[in-house]
């Protein structure tokens, strides 16, 4: 079973409004680890990751 979201639509859509940064959604049970992975090895240190 897919995992959810801890925000829902209307939550992501407003942050997406109102950010600057570049902003990488992702879904999948392990993307969290490997985009949090990668911010720390080449540098993604202003990006935001969303779930």
């Amino acid at each position: 079973m897919p995992q959810m979201s801890p925000l829902t639509a209307d939550e992501l859509v407003a942050t997406l409004i109102h950010t600057t940064l570049p902003t990488i959604l992702v879904e999948g049970k392990y993307d969290m680890t490997i985009y949090r992975w990668l911010e720390n090895h080449i540098g993604l240190s202003h990006t935001d990751i969303l779930p």
